[in-house]
Formats: C-alpha cells, structure tokens, sequence
C-alpha cells in the first residue's frame, strides 16, 4: 500500500489556506471599496449641485433686481398704454434674461404695455386668472410663479413679477417671463446638463410640484406619490445631501439634494448608480485580477518553500484587508521588512502601480469636477457682467436722450456708452474662454506662444525680464493658441507679481520633450510630453496654500480674484495635461505644465511633408 506523503498533505492545506486568504481579503476590501467610490463620487455631485444650485438662485435675484429698477421709471407714469409702451420699449435689451417678454399689468391684472409688442388687440386683456397675478396681489411683495404654459410661445414659462405700490396700493405690476425650455438660462441649460452619461438634474417645491424636469411632459405636474422615493420625500421634509434611492419610476439611482431656499425650491439631480460605479467595479476587476496573480504565485512559492512561505503570505493578505482607498487616505502598498523577500517583489511593485492609478484616478475625476464648477461660476460671472452692461446701456440711452442738446455732456455720454460695449465685448471673450470646450485645436509649436506671449506681459515700475531655455526640434502638441497663451500670460503675470519688488533676476522659462514611456516621472501616466516650467524668484507659496492655489476664488493677493489659476487648470485639463506646483518661502515658486505631445517634428517639417 502507498503511503500517504505528508509534504503533500501540506502542500494541499497549503494552497487552501492560500486561497481562503485571498478570498477573505478580496471580500473585505470590495465592500470598502464601493463605499468609498459611493461616498467620493456623491461629495463631487454634492458640490456640483450647490454650485447649480446658487446659480439659478443668483439668477432669479439678479432678474428680480432689474424688474425692480424697470418699476423705478414706470412708478411715475400715467397708466397710459401708449406712455408705459414706450417706457417699457427702452429695455429691449432685457430680453436676452426676460426671453418670453416684458409686461406691465394694472391692479386689476389687465395688461396695459409688453415687450415685444405683439398686437394691440392684446393690451386690456384680463390675466387675473393666472397664479402670479393673484399671488403678487396678495402679497405685494416680488413673487416668482410655478411653471405655466405661456400663450406667446406655447412653451413651459416662470414669471417673476414686482409690484409697483403707491400710497399702500398696487398701481402696476411689472413682470417678466423667462422660458425655462430655453438653454440661454441656467434653469433651461438644465435640460442639456447630463451627470455622466444619462443622468440629469430637475427642480420641484415642497408641494410635490415639478418646476423643471427634462422630461418636458413632468413639468408642472405632481407625479411622485408619498413613500415611493424616499429620498425625494426626505428632502421636502428637510434633507440635503445625497444618498441612494430608487425614484418613482424604479430607477436605481445615486440622487442629490439640494435646497434654494430663497424661493423654496429643491434641485435634485439623479445619477444612474450603474454609472456612479464604473470606478468601483474597474477597480473590483484589477484587484480580482492581481489577487488570483498573488495567489499562484504564493502557491507556485508554497510548493518550495513552505515552512517560510506561511507568515509572509500571512502578512500580505493582512496589509491588502487594510487598504483603504478613501480620497486622500490611500498609500503605498508596504511589505513587513522581515518579510520582504526579493521573490515579492514583482508583487508589490505591481501593486503599487495598481494603487498609484487608483490616486491619479481620483485626484483626475476631482480636477474634473472643479472644473465644470469653474464653468458654471466663471460663465455666471460672465454672464452677471453682460447684464449689467445691457442695464448701463439702457440708463446710457436715456441720458443721451434727455442731453441731447448739451454737445459736452453728449460728447462724454458718448464715450461711455464705446467703453461699455468694449467691456460687453470682453465679457464675451472671457464667457467663450469659460465655454465647455476650448475653441478648435491644431498643431501648435509652443515655442512660438511662449515667446509671443513673454512680450506683452509687463509690469509698470519694473523691469524684471524672461530668460526662456527651449529645447531644440521642440515636439509639437494638438491644442488651441488662444487658450494656451491665456493660461501662460496668467503665469507669467503671477511670476511678476511675485517677484515684484523682491528680486530683479529674470524670470527663468523651460521647455523641453519629455519621453516618460519608461515611468520615469511616477506622477505622471506613461506618455510623451512637452514640459513648460515657469520659475520666479518671489517669496514663494506657503505650505497651507499650495493645495488650494488652483481653487476657483481662492487668493493669496489681497487683491487677487482667484480665477486666473483656476481657468490655468482648466485649460490644462481640457488639452489632456497636468499642471504641478513647486514652492518654498523666500526662495520662489515653479510651476510645471506637461502637454502630450502630438509629432517630433517642427511646423516647418510638416508643412515641407504636406506641400503647404
């Protein structure tokens, strides 16, 4: 009879001992892992939603603020149609925020005036009817209405309206329609704002009644009974915040919360958890994969070795279970020191790598998410700009007007009105810098950008230069001039600044290729790059503030705005690079700016190649 070999009765419980720590140690980590995506993922949504959130709420103020200033200059006229039309006719330019017409009703709701005009059958018709008639009667005071089927554009429409009191009385009210289908306001862009792929945002009050909802046939209905979406019930009560539910059509979704609370209303936003996931199960699939990896590999090992084999194996499955890879927590895999064998590590570089990713991973959805902030803020700000240089305008308009004999006065008024529309013409460039795609791309040399650009960044009282370092057969990138010399001015001013009164040395300027297919810069994925580095010799960023710099808002210079470096990143994310801060107190501040680069060849080249 055979005996029984007992190095093989321990190699078999060996190799299920093997197996069933692994298999432990996945099943721990995969729940901490989803809970981590979830909670990372529904803080980036959170912080969009608010941003949403007070850009609408800013919206409706600012449009009440101007109705009120339209109802200064109506007080005082005679209800006459004719009067109060041509009143109502100077702010024209108001219907690029009021897009579904100005109007001006009696006190017994009565439409005396309206911008467009449409016909004159339409003056003396009775609106009474409509809920925020009878609701600014009510109350005197400024009312923004739920959503109404307008009967101009047959479209979903809010009014917001102000009254005009005299003596405790209403003499008019004076309102303005804004068509919420329309992407031209922050409400109606709602209807093209997906979170991911098919998610969406949508507005409701604490009636249970739909302000906004993409689907257009949602809009202005009650359609989510108590106790289906208990989420959308909390969040009536009181919620803010985010968390998973299934809406009142079955839908899984990971949904946002959050409360304008000036007209009490509730934003939601509906992220499909399918798609909040996509992280978790890419990052379930590797780890699955590196744990079968480090699993043969420790029973290949097991085999020879097995007596020495048992407490290392031990240990690792113990340093995997306490991975956590919560934002800003996760670190480098580390192997006791005992224990660190030569023959591991294969593994642990590997793992490394699958955590380094997982880091790039998240700090990149992080940038991204700022950065589609920095274009609702910046386009509102933008935006804010526009209007009130329309309302300057129209003020312009009726100085002119009244002055018209005065050649001095009309002379100044004149010049004012050049410098306004030069102001509108730079709040447009800035709104199209702030849009959700650069301009067109193509081949640039950023050679030629950075030496333009260096040209016309000045101080007044100094004379710090730039002392630009190129490489030569400087590779190519694929990207937009405009944008990219923009984003090297505002470093370079920033150097300036800096530097300003401190030192006199130039401020230094590289640009080099950088081959990093080897990994050599671990910061960075497995690419060719064009590096610009942007050196000055100021007193330097503190520790504290070098984590926030790329904030939107966010300033170190009492007089600083906090958007310069802000729409930097921006851009930088937009042509595929990372941006980099170096810093030290009294010694200076570099920034690194890598570009994926597109040909190793110069513009002159190509155009040689391609018969330009």
């Amino acid at each position: 009879m055979k005996k029984k070999s007992i190095l093989n009765r321990i190699i078999v419980v060996s190799i299920l001992f093997i197996i069933i720590v692994a298999t432990v140690a996945y099943n721990l980590l995969i729940p901490s892992i989803r809970s981590n995506v979830i909670k990372t993922t529904g803080e980036l949504r959170l912080t969009e939603a608010k941003l949403v959130a007070k850009n609408i709420e800013n919206f409706i103020i600012r449009s009440q603020r101007i109705l009120a200033d339209v109802a200064i200059h109506v007080e005082n006229i005679d209800p006459n149609p004719t009067k109060l039309q041509e009143v109502l006719d100077r702010y024209k330019t108001l219907l690029n925020v009021f897009d579904n017409g100005l109007f001006v009703f009696d006190a017994s709701g009565k439409l005396l005036a309206e911008t467009p005009f449409i016909r004159n059958e339409r003056i003396g018709l009775d609106f009474s009817f409509r809920e925020y008639y009878r609701k600014t009667l009510q109350t005197k005071k400024p009312y923004v209405s739920e959503p109404y089927v307008s009967t101009k554009s047959g479209k979903y429409a809010i009014m917001i309206t102000v009254p005009v009191i005299v003596k405790d009385e209403i003499k008019y009210i004076v309102a303005g329609g804004i068509n919420i289908q329309s992407p031209s306001n922050p409400i109606g862009a709602l209807q093209n704002h997906k979170i991911g792929y098919n998610g969406y945002y949508f507005i409701y009050n604490k009636n249970r009644f739909f302000i906004f909802h993409p689907d257009n046939e949602r809009i202005a209905k009650n359609d989510v009974p108590v106790g289906v979406n208990r989420l959308f019930d909390a969040a009536i009560e009181g919620f803010e915040g985010v968390g998973e539910t299934v809406n009142s059509r079955g839908l899984h979704f990971l949904s946002t919360f959050v409360h304008i609370k000036e007209f009490g209303w509730i934003l939601g936003g509906n992220y499909p958890i399918e798609e909040a996931l996509v992280p978790y199960y890419k990052t379930k699939n590797e780890i699955l994969a590196l744990t079968i990896i480090i699993t043969v590999v420790v029973m290949i090992c097991s085999i020879i070795i097995i007596k020495y084999l048992n407490n290392p194996l031990l240990s690792i499955a113990s340093s995997i279970s306490m991975i956590d890879v919560g934002l800003g927590k996760i670190k480098r895999f580390e192997i006791d020191e005992k224990y660190d064998y030569k023959e591991f590590s294969l593994i642990k570089d590997k793992l490394n790598e699958l955590i380094d990713n997982i880091k790039s991973s998240q700090q990149r959805l992080l940038d991204m998410a700022k950065n589609e902030a920095i274009k609702i803020i910046a386009g509102g700000i933008f935006h804010d700009i526009g209007n009130s240089i329309f309302s300057a305008n129209a003020r312009v308009y009726i100085l002119k007007k009244r002055f018209a004999d005065n050649f001095e006065v009309s002379k100044l008024i004149d010049e004012i009105a050049t410098s306004l529309n030069k102001s509108a013409d730079i709040a447009k460039k800035m709104l199209e810098l702030t849009s959700s795609k650069v301009a067109e791309k193509k081949l640039v040399d950023l050679k030629e950008i950075v030496e333009s650009t260096s040209k016309v960044c000045k101080i007044d009282g100094t004379f710090i230069s730039f002392d630009i370092d190129c490489d030569d057969n400087l590779w190519l990138i694929y990207g937009d001039e405009i944008s990219l010399s923009q984003s090297i001015q505002n470093l370079l001013i920033n150097a300036l600044q800096a530097q300003y009164g401190i030192s006199n040395n130039p401020i230094k300027i590289t640009i080099r290729n950088i081959d990093n297919t080897n990994g050599g810069y671990s910061n960075l994925p497995k690419k060719r790059y064009v590096e610009i580095t942007v050196k000055d010799y100021g007193h330097g960023i503190a520790e504290e503030d070098k984590e926030r710099i790329f904030d939107l808002y966010y300033s170190t210079k009492p007089e600083g705005t906090g958007i310069g470096l802000a729409l930097v990143k921006k851009v930088v994310l937009e042509h595929d690079g990372y941006i980099f801060v170096e810093s030290e107190k009294g010694v200076g501040t570099t920034f690194y700016i890598y570009l994926p680069y597109y040909a190793e060849k110069t513009l002159e080249q190509i155009k040689t190649d391609l018969r330009i």
